[in-house]
């Protein structure tokens, strides 16, 4: 079966060295995408469908980290429009299947007008451990696009699975328009943070100092945010998957004490530290401690409670925060969102609650840190909690 042979591809990682990024171009199949390094493998082929002979192209590459494949399936009979949804649903549960794997999350993608999904997948590789796949596809028509990122055993997805994700693009022909997969559905992947969670760099520059009581992360002074307006998810977050409602708290210090310009256009500059529930990149909640240095260098405390909904900014409750130490509190309840802020960590002073349409089902929820200022900032977690049904 065709699963099964990706499977094969996927696991089978060689521990090659990394090497530079590669464009690959598939005349043929009509894409282009960025692979981490230059394929190890291509292969054309076809089979006997109940529809038909289905063409299929495979292109592999291995890293020392994971391996990345992009399969192209092409059928002869095109997908309805009102058939789509259900397809990729039954796209998804026979490759997991096909894996004998668990889909540990899911969701709705888009390509332009092109219906998609991105899921990850929990396999057990005999005598080897625990394997994770991320999968993205998009139906296009008779053809399923399918991309396929896999860890070696034991190890979390490779780092260049956002970027490997978000390079995809349909349509390379001189006078056609190029179709390019929306970063903002890539959410990175990352490490995990024995005892906090799985700590999520992209760029790949902040310092995670995790000890049994405290969590401090060092973020340099180049711009780290987490804004669906603007694009830009490069804030370092430490996240773990909850399925109900829960209630996370945490209290929060550090320097709050921005200093030099602001790396972000048209701002002032900001540190900002606290609690996120995150759907994906156009759907999540923060409630952050931050400050802002205004004009004359005045120092602006402020807590930030907002929600992005559809990659636009949704409910927003701000509040002024007291003087010294600060707890604050993040919770689900049936879809509503409630924040809270504290000075011991026991009496709590509720936020308005914000009262969500997409804030139910599996979420990803923890710690983020902020940086908009040209110098370093430094940041404390204590007493963290994170209690769900």
């Amino acid at each position: 079966m065709l699963a099964a042979s990706m499977l094969c591809l996927a696991l089978a990682v060689t521990g090659q060295s990394d090497q530079k990024w590669a464009v690959v171009t598939s005349r043929e199949g009509n894409f282009t995408v960025e692979m981490p390094a230059k394929p190890t493998r291509t292969r054309s082929s076809s089979v006997q469908g109940s529809n038909g002979r289905m063409k299929i192209e495979e292109i592999l590459c291995e890293t020392g980290r994971g391996a990345f494949i992009v399969t192209r399936i092409e059928s002869q009979v095109t997908i309805a429009k009102s058939a789509e949804e259900a397809f990729l649903d039954f796209a998804r549960d026979y490759f997991a299947a096909q894996f004998k794997g668990k889909v540990t999350s899911d969701k709705k993608v888009r390509l332009d007008l092109n219906a998609g999904r991105d899921f990850t997948v929990r396999v057990q590789v005999p005598g080897e451990g625990t394997a994770e796949l991320r999968v993205r596809e998009y139906l296009h028509g008779r053809t399923i696009y399918a991309l396929i990122a896999g860890s070696e055993p034991g190890q979390p997805l490779p780092p260049e699975t956002a970027r490997f994700l978000g390079s995809f693009a349909l349509g390379i022909h001189p006078e056609g328009t190029t179709i390019k997969a929306d970063t903002r559905e890539t959410e990175a992947v990352g490490r995990d943070l024995p005892g906090w969670g799985t700590a999520i760099d992209p760029d790949e520059d902040v310092t995670f100092n995790p000890s049994q009581k405290s969590l401090i992360l060092e973020i340099p002074g180049t711009l780290h945010d987490l804004v669906a307006d603007i694009g830009k998810f490069n804030a370092p977050r430490v996240l773990r998957p909850v399925e109900g409602d829960f209630v996370a708290t945490v209290r929060i210090d550090g320097s709050f004490n921005p200093k030099g310009k602001s790396t972000k256009e048209k701002t002032y500059p900001l540190n900002a530290g606290g609690l996120l529930m995150w759907k994906d990149a156009e759907n999540y909640v923060s409630i952050q401690r931050t400050a802002m240095l205004g004009k004359g260098d005045q120092l602006k405390p402020l807590i930030l409670f907002e929600e992005r909904e559809g990659g636009h900014r949704g409910a927003t409750h701000n509040q002024i925060p007291p003087n010294g130490p600060l707890y604050l509190r993040l919770e689900r309840q049936k879809g509503r969102i409630t924040g809270g802020i504290s000075e011991n960590g026991k009496s709590w002073k509720i936020l308005k609650p914000m009262d969500t349409t997409w804030a139910t089902g599996p979420m990803q929820v923890g710690l983020m840190g902020v940086n908009t200022a040209s110098e370093p900032c430094k940041l404390r977690y204590m007493d963290y909690s994170l209690k769900s049904d």
